[in-house]
C-alpha cells in the first residue's frame, strides 16, 4: 500500500470513528451551549427528563438578573423562591426548580442563543432581563453590527463547533467539572488576601471617540436592530415550544448619575458656541447658590441653542426635581440619557419597544413594566438608592419588587397551579425575608466592594461604598488603599494624604511599592503634610 493510500485510509478510519461515536453520544447527549450556561446546568444537576409534576422556571440576562455585587447572596431568584415557599403549600414548592442563566456582560445574543440552548432542559418559564448592555458594551456593539469577513467567520464556525458535537460535549463538560472544584479553591484562597490594589490606570473607554454611540446615528440604528431581532428570537424559540416567557423592562436610576458623555450637536455654530458657554457658566453658579428658578431658566435657554448636550437636560431635571415638579423632571433626566454618548443606561427607545410587545398581546408572552413599578414605590416618583444600589442595579428591596412581579404574573396567568392554591394571607413583609438572606457585615463588605468595582471610574460614588466598606473592616489594606487613590482621582488630598501615611506605617513595603510606581504622588502628599 502505497503512503498516500495510507494516510487516505487513516483519514476515513478517523472520521468514520469520530461519525460513529457522534451518532451514538447523540442518542444519550446533547450539544453543550457557552462554558458559564454549562457550568448552571452542571450545578443544578438539570437533566433533560423532568420529575413527575415538576415545574421549571429558568431566568435569563445581564448583570441585573445575574445579581451584580449582590451575587450569590442576594438575587431575583431567591427573592422568587422566598415568595412561592411563602404562597404554596410545601409538597408543590419541592416540585419546583428555579435555575439563573443570567450572567454580568451578557448582551442580548448571549441571552437569546443561551436560551435556544437550554431549552432541552424543557423550561415551563422563562424570565428574561436584556436591555442594557447592547448599547454600552463597546466590544459587542462593534462585533454585532460590523461586515465580517471569510476569516473571521470561519474562525466563529471553528470556535462554534465544538458546542455542535454531542462527542465533545462529554469532554467539554467534564472540563467544566473540573474548573469549578479549581474556582472553589481559589475563591476561598482569594478570600483570605488582603493585597495592595492595584490602581486603574488605563484611560477610560467612553474618552475614546470610536466608543461612542451617537444617538440616532446609523451605528445606533443598527445596534437597536440587532437588539429587536434577538428579542424576536427569543418570542419564537418560546412559541415554537410552547414556552411562557416573560421580559422585563429596563430599570434605571436618574438622580445622582449625570450622563457619562455630552457631546454638542452640528448646528450649534460657532458663533453661538460662546453665547452658550457663558448661558451654562452662570446657569451653574446659580444651581450652586441654590437658585434653581433662574437656573432652569438659563438650562432650558441652553438646550434651546443646542438640543444635543446631555449634560443641560440632567441640570434642568434637576432644578425641575428641586422646585417639586416631578414630571418634568423625569421628563429631562430621560432626555438627558437618551442624549448620552456612552449610553451605560439604555435609550428610552428600548422601554418603547417593549411597550409596544406588552400591548400586543402576544400569546404567552407578558412584560413587566420595571421603570413603572419602581416609580410607584419611590419618593416622588423619583428612583433613588432605596431601591437601586447604582445607575441600573436593584438593592434587595428592588430585586423582591420584581420577584413579585413574577409571582404575580404566574398567579393570573395559572401558570403554576389554580389561583385557589396561593395563600397570599401567607406572604411576609420585605424586612421579614430580608432576615432570610443574611446579609451581615461579612457579605456587605463584598457587596460594598463589588459596587464600588462596578463605579470605579465613578469616583465619587465609588468613595461612598468603600467607606462603608472600611467601616466594616478598618484594617483592610485593600479598601484602605483603594480607597486613598479614589480620593486622590477626586482631588481631595487631604484624606488620600491621610490614609496613605496610615498605610506607609502599616505596610511599609507595600507603600513604597506604590510611591515608586507614582513619585508625583509622593511628592503631592509630602508638601501637603
Amino acid at each position: 500500500m502505497t503512503t498516500y493510500k495510507k494516510i487516505l485510509f487513516s483519514v476515513i478510519i478517523v472520521i468514520s470513528f469520530f461519525g460513529f461515536a457522534e451518532l451514538v453520544s447523540r442518542i444519550f447527549v446533547f450539544p453543550s451551549s457557552y462554558d458559564y450556561i454549562e457550568r448552571r446546568i452542571i450545578e443544578h444537576k438539570l437533566t433533560q427528563r423532568k420529575k413527575n409534576q415538576e415545574f421549571r422556571i429558568f431566568l435569563y440576562g445581564e448583570s441585573t438578573m445575574h445579581g451584580g455585587a449582590l451575587y450569590p447572596r442576594s438575587v431575583i431568584g431567591k427573592w422568587l423562591r422566598m415568595y412561592l415557599s411563602d404562597l404554596l403549600p410545601e409538597n408543590i414548592m419541592r416540585n419546583i426548580t428555579i435555575v439563573n442563566f443570567g450572567r454580568m456582560g451578557a448582551d442580548s445574543n448571549f441571552i437569546a442563543n443561551s436560551f435556544a440552548e437550554t431549552i432541552v432542559y424543557k423550561p415551563d418559564l422563562a424570565i428574561f432581563y436584556t436591555v442594557h448592555n447592547d448599547f454600552c458594551l463597546v466590544e459587542y456593539r462593534i462585533d454585532r453590527i460590523s461586515k465580517k469577513t471569510l476569516l473571521h467567520k470561519f474562525e466563529d464556525f471553528s470556535r462554534a463547533l465544538p458546542k455542535k458535537s454531542s462527542f465533545l460535549s462529554i469532554f467539554n463538560r467534564l472540563i467544566i467539572q473540573a474548573k469549578i472544584k479549581r474556582s472553589k479553591i481559589k475563591d476561598a484562597r482569594l478570600g483570605a488576601e488582603d493585597p495592595w490594589y492595584r490602581e486603574l490606570d488605563t484611560p477610560e473607554a467612553f474618552r475614546k471617540e470610536s466608543n461612542l454611540l451617537r444617538p440616532g446615528s446609523l451605528q445606533f440604528m443598527l445596534v437597536m436592530e440587532n437588539f429587536k431581532n434577538n428579542v424576536g428570537r427569543i418570542i419564537e424559540t418560546a412559541q415554537r415550544h410552547a414556552v411562557s416567557i416573560i421580559f422585563f423592562e429596563g430599570l434605571s436610576r436618574w438622580k445622582g448619575y449625570e450622563p457619562i458623555r455630552s457631546i454638542h450637536g452640528t448646528a450649534l455654530t460657532k458663533d453661538m458656541l460662546p453665547v452658550w458657554e457663558r448661558c451654562f457658566s452662570e446657569a451653574d453658579n446659580l444651581f450652586a447658590r441654590g437658585e434653581y428658578k433662574k437656573a432652569l431658566t438659563l438650562y432650558c435657554k441652553c438646550i434651546d441653542i443646542d438640543s444635543s448636550y446631555a449634560r443641560a437636560y440632567y441640570r434642568a431635571a434637576e432644578c425641575y426635581e428641586r422646585l417639586g415638579e416631578f414630571d418634568n423632571a423625569r421628563r429631562n433626566y430621560t432626555l438627558a440619557n437618551d442624549n448620552d454618548y456612552f449610553p451605560i443606561r439604555a435609550p428610552s427607545v428600548v422601554n418603547q419597544f417593549y411597550e409596544n410587545i406588552r400591548t400586543s398581546d402576544i400569546k404567552g408572552t407578558d412584560v413587566i413594566q420595571t421603570q413603572k413599578l419602581f416609580e410607584e414605590n419611590s419618593p416622588n416618583g423619583m428612583v433613588d438608592e432605596n431601591l437601586t444600589i447604582d445607575q441600573i442595579h436593584p438593592t434587595p428591596e428592588g430585586q423582591a419588587l420584581m420577584a413579585l412581579e413574577i409571582v404575580k404574573v404566574i398567579y393570573k396567568n395559572n401558570l403554576l397551579f389554580p389561583q385557589e392554591k396561593f395563600r397570599w394571607d401567607k406572604l411576609r413583609s420585605i424586612d421579614e425575608m430580608k432576615k432570610r438572606l443574611d446579609l451581615n457585615n461579612e457579605n456587605m463588605f463584598y457587596i460594598y466592594t463589588g459596587t464600588a468595582s462596578y463605579l470605579t471610574k465613578n469616583y465619587r460614588e465609588a468613595a461612598k461604598f468603600l467607606e462603608r466598606a472600611l467601616m466594616i473592616k478598618p484594617k483592610s489594606v485593600f479598601v484602605k488603599s483603594w480607597l486613598a487613590w479614589t480620593y486622590w482621582k477626586m482631588g481631595e488630598l487631604e484624606k488620600a494624604a491621610l490614609l496613605y501615611q496610615e498605610l506607609y506605617w502599616e505596610r511599609p513595603s507595600l507603600a513604597s511599592a506604590f510611591f515608586k510606581r507614582h513619585p508625583d504622588i509622593k511628592e503631592v502628599l509630602r508638601s501637603e503634610r
